[in-house]
C-alpha cells in the first residue's frame, strides 16, 4: 500500500461517476475516448479517486508534478514557464477536441 500523494495538474478535471461500468473499464484498459484524444495531441492524463465507492476524477493535461513521501518533495516554476505551459495546453486541448477551461489543479490521492 502506497502513500497518499498531491498531483498538481493544468488542465481539466472530469468526474466519471463512480458505478459507470463502461467508462471505468474505458479507464483502465486505456480505450476511452478522453484518454485517445488526449494521447493523440500528445497530453497527459491521470485518473483516480479520493475514496472507496467515490466518483473518479480524470484530469487531462500537463502534469506538473505528484507529491508526497513516496514522490516528488518540490519542483519549481517561473511565472513566465508556467504561462508557456499553460498557452500551449489551451491549444493542445482546444486541437484534442476539449472544451472545457483549463486550470490549476491540486488532487489528493488518498491511499484507502
Amino acid at each position: 500500500m502506497g502513500a497518499d500523494a498531491v498531483i498538481a495538474f493544468y488542465g481539466i478535471r472530469l468526474r466519471v461517476p463512480h458505478d459507470d461500468e463502461g467508462a471505468i473499464a474505458g479507464l483502465e484498459a486505456r480505450t476511452d475516448p478522453r484518454l485517445v484524444a488526449a494521447r493523440k495531441v500528445r497530453l497527459d492524463s491521470w485518473w483516480g479517486r479520493l475514496t472507496d465507492g467515490a466518483d473518479y476524477h480524470l484530469l487531462i493535461g500537463k502534469r506538473l508534478g505528484v507529491f508526497g513521501s513516496e514522490n516528488d518533495a518540490e519542483k519549481q516554476m517561473t511565472l513566465q514557464e508556467l504561462s508557456a505551459l499553460a498557452a500551449q495546453t489551451d491549444t493542445l486541448l482546444k486541437d484534442g477536441g476539449f472544451v472545457e477551461i483549463a486550470s490549476l489543479v491540486f488532487q489528493l490521492e488518498a491511499h484507502y
